[in-house]
């Protein structure tokens, strides 16, 4: 089993060769070699993501840990003879709009050769012109499938969008559930991103011969997840399938367990807390990658 936290790793692995790749790229905007080298011979990279409120559970750990992957960077001499200068903002809660003037003042006043952060996919679709714009790389952690194709020059994503793990989610269905009909219970948080993979998943359940027992549509600003855990154990799936914020995992697979339905439980790619998948010592709790287009434990 996978957290965001060993997503994160891999994308933090990652990060000096974007790094590099931006900073030469004599296209981009504010951050281009040349104003880079203008300021002392340093790169100037920015993060932008939910330090605090609603997703500052995993933007706040994302910004220490891609402060960490450049300050190990710099401390072996940097990309090319050139230092990492790492500025990072909080744009709070998602929806907020604190996004687009992160990153106008991050390409405009600070002069980065690329963005990183945007957990939410609703908050990097509502930046997506502005990376054109200022003709500087975005790379979001979430991505809407509609900002990635058709290829948008200047928008990568870290992870697989959340579409892609539906077929892997189907096959782990098939491979834990032996009832030829299973019932499916579907969560998802309201955003862009996840309610094109739950539209996806529903059509992918009845097509393999399954029935939807319950959607449960969360808001993004929602602070209990008892309501959604009572509606989920009224419909008696045979197995849960879901992309909810990682705070909320814990209660509601407890509260399934409580009300009498421990079935399997599948989560999408990073989508528990580490700390979380090792307390609740639960075997029957999954997450899928769509590394190889397999199900992976």
């Amino acid at each position: 089993m996978r957290g965001r936290k060993i997503a994160t790793v891999v994308t933090a692995a990652a990060l000096p060769a974007l790094a590099l790749a931006a900073c030469s790229s004599s296209g981009s905007g504010g951050g281009s070699t040349t104003n880079s080298s203008s300021s002392g011979g340093t790169y100037n990279i920015g993060y932008s993501n939910g330090l605090t409120g609603e997703t500052a559970a995993f933007g706040a750990p994302g910004a220490k840990l891609v402060q960490a992957v450049f300050n190990a960077v710099n401390a072996s001499g940097g990309i090319h003879g050139h230092k990492i200068k790492v500025t990072v903002l909080d744009q709070g809660n998602p929806g907020s709009g604190q996004a687009a003037s992160n990153v106008t003042q991050l390409a405009t006043q600070n002069n980065v050769s690329a963005i990183l952060g945007q957990s939410i996919s609703n908050d990097c679709a509502s930046v997506v012109s502005l990376a054109t714009k200022y003709t500087t790389p975005l790379l979001c952690e979430r991505v809407p499938t509609t900002d990635l194709s058709p290829v948008q020059p200047y928008v990568f994503s870290d992870t697989s969008s959340e579409i892609a793990e539906v077929q892997p989610q189907i096959a782990m269905i098939k491979k834990l559930v032996s009832k030829p009909h299973p019932r499916v219970a579907i969560m998802g948080n309201d955003n862009i991103g996840t309610n094109t993979w739950a539209a996806a998943m529903k059509k992918a359940v009845v097509a393999m011969g399954g029935t939807v027992s319950t959607y449960q549509n969360m808001s993004e600003s929602a602070t209990s997840v008892s309501a959604n855990t009572a509606a989920v154990v009224a419909s008696h799936p045979d197995v849960l399938v879901g992309e909810i914020f990682q705070q909320f995992w814990v209660p509601l697979i407890q509260g399934m367990k409580t009300g009498g339905v421990p079935v399997p439980v599948i989560t999408t790619d990073g989508d528990i807390f580490y700390k979380d998948l090792t307390s609740m010592k639960n075997p029957d709790v999954y997450e899928t990658s769509v590394a190889d287009r397999k199900s992976v434990v």
